[in-house]
């Protein structure tokens, strides 16, 4: 849901698409996914790590969607 929201806002602001890096890390019968998202020139990293790679893109699509509608209220910025 998060990630498509955020394709979405990119497209209406005519901006490039999200561009998503996800690492792994721990054992291998326990791998634990980190994401990382470049949007619109600012990076975001999630903090937590999730047990699947979708669930991981999904909370950093959040994350950065937080980040931005703040961005938009403290400076004003009509929304697309």
């Amino acid at each position: 849901m998060y990630k498509n929201l955020l394709l979405v806002y990119t497209q209406r602001s005519s901006i490039l698409q999200p561009i998503y890096q996800t690492m792994s890390g721990g054992p291998s019968n326990a791998l634990r996914f980190r994401s990382t998202v470049e949007v619109d020139g600012a990076t975001y990293t999630s903090p937590n790590t999730f047990l699947h790679k979708k669930a991981a893109e999904q909370d950093v699509a959040k994350i950065a969607l937080e980040h931005i509608s703040k961005r938009i209220r403290d400076e004003g910025c009509p929304l697309i």
